[in-house]
């Protein structure tokens, strides 16, 4: 799957905060704070193309987050 530079920013900053949840808006302002002033919402095709192949996860309220890992003992 070929990712553009703001899905890899996106994936950058859910990796880097695995188990925290993030609303579309929040992650729109992280990535971009130019963007978000034209467009709190930009980013919510691309976290849903993330979430379509498998990348991200969304909760039932619509927050997006990469899961932490299981510890395995």
């Amino acid at each position: 799957m070929w990712l553009s530079q703001e899905a890899i920013e996106i994936l950058t900053m859910l990796k880097a905060n695995k188990g925290q949840m993030f609303s579309v808006k929040e992650v729109s302002r992280r990535i971009s704070r130019p963007k978000f002033e034209k467009d709190h919402l930009w980013a919510r095709s691309i976290l849903g193309l993330l979430f379509e192949n498998g990348e991200v996860e969304r909760d039932s309220s619509g927050f997006y987050y990469i899961p932490k890992e299981e510890l395995s003992l």
